[in-house]
C-alpha cells in the first residue's frame, strides 16, 4: 500500500482522523478565544484558559491533544499537498483550509481582536 502516491486525493485514514482532530482542535480554539476575546472585552484581563482547565480538565485534555494532532495532521497533509498537489479532491483542499484557520486564529493579536469587537458585537436594540 503506497501512502504517499493516491490519485484520489488524501488518504482515508488521514480524511477520517481530520474529522475527530478537528472536532477537539475547533472546540480549544473556540473556547480559548471566547475567553481572549469576548470575556476580556466584556470583564476586562482573563487568566485565560484557568476556568476551562480546572472547571472541565476531561474537555481540556481532549482539546490539547486534538491540538498537537492537528499540528501533526496539518504537516503531513503539507507534504501530501506537495507531493500530489494535481490530484486533490475539493474536500481535501477545505479539510486542509479549515484546520490551518483554525490553528491561526489563536495567533491573530489580541489588539486586532479589541479592534474587531465592535463590529462582532454590535448592539441590538
Amino acid at each position: 500500500m503506497n501512502f504517499m502516491v493516491d490519485k484520489n486525493g488524501f488518504p482515508k485514514w488521514l480524511s477520517i482522523s481530520w474529522w475527530f482532530i478537528y472536532l477537539g482542535a475547533a472546540g480549544l480554539v473556540a473556547r480559548l478565544l471566547y475567553e481572549t476575546v469576548y470575556l476580556t472585552w466584556k470583564y476586562g484581563t482573563q487568566a485565560v484558559g484557568y476556568t476551562f482547565v480546572h472547571a472541565y480538565p476531561f474537555f481540556f485534555l481532549i482539546g490539547a491533544l486534538s491540538w498537537f494532532l492537528a499540528w501533526a495532521w496539518l504537516i503531513i497533509a503539507l507534504v501530501l499537498i506537495v507531493l500530489n498537489r494535481a490530484w486533490l479532491r475539493k474536500l481535501d483542499w477545505v479539510q486542509f483550509g479549515l484546520m490551518v484557520l483554525t490553528l491561526l486564529m489563536l495567533h491573530v493579536p489580541a489588539k486586532w481582536w479589541k479592534a474587531l469587537m465592535p463590529y462582532l458585537l454590535h448592539s441590538r436594540s
